[in-house]
């Protein structure tokens, strides 16, 4: 017997879920109890923790999870998803039939709640529908669609830097160490860093028309996941040029964020703080780099392509109620406001500072 529960009933022991996780093959950074709690602590979201239990033994197991974040807001909508923010959390089940109870039990607290859609973010097709969709979970009550548009970049590492390096093209090696003879030097820290991250993170976000997520965002992620989350910063004789957050989920080290000041281009300040960051996940002994998300044919993908890895398709799948979407997909999110941000990349940067966070933590993208 499956027992799907919430944090506001029953709930679940975060440790619990953690080595759920832990030791599920599919478990994710972004499905940790923890990173929840961070979007409620600084955005305001009402976390909700699904989880399926089993009795074996004698004793109950958890046997699957699904975090969701309940977001509302008068120019977005309203929405549960799994999760926000970032590329993937989804659901980690030992089977398609828990994979299935527990989507619908989200379907079914989004109708009790009211919301437009229920979006859950996966790394991996939901077995229960099959990577084209199918048929099956919320039919007759939801309209179902799958976005795959973009795709997470895995890198499998080599046990030392030494190995990665030899492995890369000269032409790769020369454009890495030009900007060690420009003048650049790379620190790797804790949250010391934050504020010289959050210098290059919100002009670049100014310069890309985005609204900036909150400073206390990254404080509260280093504050969380004291010796799993480190920022990389490029500097130019003091001043930071580039900078990158990655935090660790078991083998695995991943890229959520990552910004260069554009003025600085010209010392190719990106390709030193990408082997920066390569260069940390080998010797710290990870044996994945997620270089996060980028669309197929773009220039980021591009950029990230020659460092060599994989590319894996995501799967967001939108469940809305009735045979009508009545909300726009994530990606038409910013197209809603086009002609705001083409003002927004006129604005000064510490005006974006003080105004962005409102409007972005209202965006699930």
């Amino acid at each position: 017997m499956h027992i799907i529960s919430t944090d506001t009933d029953r709930g679940i022991a975060p440790e619990a879920w953690n080595a759920y996780l832990a030791a599920h093959d599919n478990g994710s950074l972004y499905a940790m109890a923890q990173w929840g709690d961070v979007v409620r602590e600084v955005y305001g979201h009402r976390g909700i923790r699904l989880a399926a239990f089993e009795t074996r033994h004698g004793a109950e197991e958890v046997v699957g999870v699904l975090p969701l974040v309940d977001m509302r807001s008068r120019i977005f909508g309203h929405k549960l998803v799994s999760m926000p923010y970032v590329d993937m959390a989804g659901v980690v089940a030992d089977s398609p039939e828990i994979e299935r109870a527990l989507v619908e039990r989200a379907l079914e607290l989004g109708k009790e709640a009211g919301a437009d859609c229920v979006e859950v973010r996966q790394a991996m097709a939901l077995s229960s529908l099959g990577e084209e969709g199918g048929q099956g979970i919320g039919e007759g009550d939801h309209t179902l669609s799958v976005t795959q548009d973009k795709a997470r970049m895995v890198l499998a590492l080599p046990d030392s830097s030494e190995a990665l390096w030899s492995s890369f093209k000269s032409k790769l090696r020369n454009q890495i160490s030009r900007g060690t003879k420009e003048g650049l030097t790379v620190r790797v820290g804790g949250d010391e860093l934050v504020s010289a991250f959050y210098t290059v993170f919100a002009e670049n976000m100014r310069d890309l028309g985005s609204p900036v997520h909150a400073k206390k965002l990254f404080y509260r992620v280093m504050e969380t996941f004291t010796g799993k989350a480190r920022i990389v910063l490029v500097e130019k004789e003091g001043e930071p040029v580039s900078a990158a957050m990655v935090c660790a989920f078991e083998k695995a080290l991943q890229n959520p964020w990552a910004s260069t000041r554009r003025r600085f281009n010209k010392l190719s300040p990106n390709m030193l703080l990408y082997w920066s960051m390569l260069e940390y996940a080998c010797n710290q002994g990870y044996a994945t780099f997620d270089f996060g998300r980028s669309t197929p044919g773009e220039g980021t993908y591009r950029f990230k392509k020659q460092w060599g890895p994989e590319p894996y398709p995501l799967y967001w799948y939108r469940f809305t109620p009735g045979e009508e979407l009545s909300v726009p997909n994530p990606a038409g999110e910013r197209d809603r406001f086009g002609k705001v941000m083409a003002c927004w990349k006129r604005l000064p940067v510490p005006v974006t500072r003080i105004i962005g966070p409102m409007v972005r933590g209202q965006i699930s993208l």
